[in-house]
C-alpha cells in the first residue's frame, strides 16, 4: 500500500561526564550550550523549509491518494465480484482511508477520509457469534471431581472452630510488618546521617553567587576608589552568574578574600561533583532538543543527526515527495473500470505486497 515516505535520521550520542578537571568540564558545558542554540536554529530554519517545501508536497501526495481510495471506493460496488474480492477490496480501502484520514492536513478531506474508512470497516467486520443459550453448554469441561461451583462445595471447607481467632492471626502479621518498616525506616536515617558527616553538602551555584555577591557588593565600600573596583567585579559576578560559569564565581570569591585570582586546586576540587551535574543536565536538554526535532519534521532512527546536518533529511524527504507523486500519478492511470479490472489489479497488488514494495 502506499505510503507517506519518511527519511531516517538520527541522534548523535554525546559523551558522558566522566572526571576531569574543572576547566575541562566547563569547557564541555559551554559546547553543550552551544549545542542547545544550534538545535534551536537548526528547528526554526526546518520550520521555514517544511512550510516553503515539503507541506506543498505532502498536501499533492494525500490528493492523489485520496483520488485512488475514492476511485477504489466506487469499484468495490462493481457487480460480478465474489465476496472474497470484494471484502479484500474493502478491507484494503479502509486501511488506506484511515492513513489518509490521519496524514492529511485538510478537513474536509479528513473527514471524507474517516467517512470512507467506517463503512469499509463495518462492511467487512464479522459478526460475533451470540453465547450459547442451553445450560449444559455453561458445565462443558468442568470436572466434577473439582467441586467448582458445586452446591457441596461449600461443605469442603473446614469450618472455623469456637475460640479460633483469625483476626489474631492478621493483627499478629500486622504487627510484624509495621516493626519492619519500622526497622527499615530508622537504617535508613542512619545511612543518610552517616553519608552527610561523611561528604558535607557543596554550595549550589546560587549560594557561590551568594558568597562573592556579598563580598564585592559596592554599596558597602566607603572608598571611592574601592567602590568603582568592586562595582566592576559586581558586573563581572552578574555576567558570570547569568552564564552559569561557576569557574568565573569561584575566581571572583577567591579575588575577592584576597587570595589571588586563580584559586588553589584543592578549594575547587570539591565542585567537580556540581560542574559533573550540570553538564549532565545539558546532555539530556540536547538529546531532548535533538528528539523533539526527529519528533516535529518525521525524522527516524538510522545515520547520525548533528545541528549543521539537521536540514538535509528534510531535502532528502522532499525527493522523495517528489519521487512519490509521480509514481501515485501513473498509478492512478491503471485503477480497475471492471470486476475483472478489479480481480487483475488486486493480483498485482498482492504481488507487489509481497515483493514488499507496497
Amino acid at each position: 500500500m502506499p505510503r507517506l515516505p519518511t527519511p531516517t535520521a538520527a541522534i548523535a550520542p554525546s559523551a558522558g561526564p566522566g572526571p576531569g578537571p574543572l576547566d575541562d568540564l566547563q569547557q564541555r558545558i559551554a559546547t553543550q550550550r552551544a549545542l542547545l542554540t544550534a538545535w534551536q536554529s537548526a528547528r526554526d530554519a526546518a520550520q521555514v523549509r517544511y512550510a516553503r517545501d515539503i507541506a506543498p508536497l505532502h498536501d499533492a501526495y494525500c490528493a492523489l491518494l485520496a483520488q485512488q481510495v475514492q476511485q477504489l471506493d466506487v469499484a468495490s460496488a462493481y457487480p460480478g465480484l465474489s465476496k472474497a474480492d470484494r471484502a479484500a477490496l474493502r478491507e484494503l480501502v479502509a486501511d488506506w482511508a484511515g492513513m489518509l484520514a490521519s496524514a492529511s492536513s485538510a478537513q474536509a478531506q479528513r473527514a471524507e477520509m474517516q467517512d470512507i474508512q467506517r463503512r469499509h470497516a463495518e462492511a467487512t467486520a464479522q459478526p460475533v457469534p451470540p453465547p450459547g443459550d442451553g445450560d449444559d453448554d455453561d458445565d462443558e469441561g468442568i470436572d466434577p471431581q473439582d467441586g467448582a461451583g458445586g452446591p457441596d462445595a461449600a461443605a469442603d471447607e473446614p469450618a472455623p472452630q469456637d475460640g479460633e481467632s483469625d483476626g489474631d492471626s492478621d493483627w499478629e502479621a500486622a504487627r510484624a510488618a509495621a516493626d519492619k518498616r519500622r526497622a527499615a525506616h530508622h537504617a535508613a536515617r542512619k545511612s543518610r546521617t552517616r553519608a552527610g558527616q561523611a561528604a558535607p553538602a557543596v554550595p549550589s551555584l546560587r549560594e557561590v553567587y551568594r558568597r562573592v555577591a556579598s563580598a564585592l557588593h559596592p554599596d558597602r565600600e566607603p572608598d571611592p576608589a574601592a567602590r568603582e573596583r568592586k562595582t566592576a567585579l559586581m558586573q563581572q559576578t552578574n555576567r558570570a552568574y547569568a552564564a552559569q560559569d561557576l569557574l568565573g564565581l569561584l575566581e571572583l570569591l577567591n579575588d575577592a578574600n584576597g587570595n589571588g585570582r586563580v584559586p588553589p586546586a584543592a578549594s575547587l576540587a570539591p565542585y567537580q561533583a556540581l560542574l559533573a551535574a550540570q553538564l549532565a543536565a545539558l546532555q539530556r536538554e540536547v538529546a531532548a532538543a535533538a528528539q523533539a526535532f526527529c519528533d516535529e519534521f518525521g525524522v527516524e532512527g538510522g545515520a547520525r543527526l548533528t545541528p549543521d546536518k539537521a536540514l538535509a533529511p528534510l531535502r532528502a524527504q522532499a525527493q522523495q515527495l517528489r519521487e512519490a507523486i509521480a509514481w501515485q500519478r501513473a498509478a492512478l492511470k491503471d485503477l480497475p473500470r471492471d470486476a475483472d479490472g478489479v480481480r487483475r489489479w488486486m493480483r498485482e497488488e498482492r504481488a507487489m505486497q509481497r515483493r514488499g514494495g507496497d
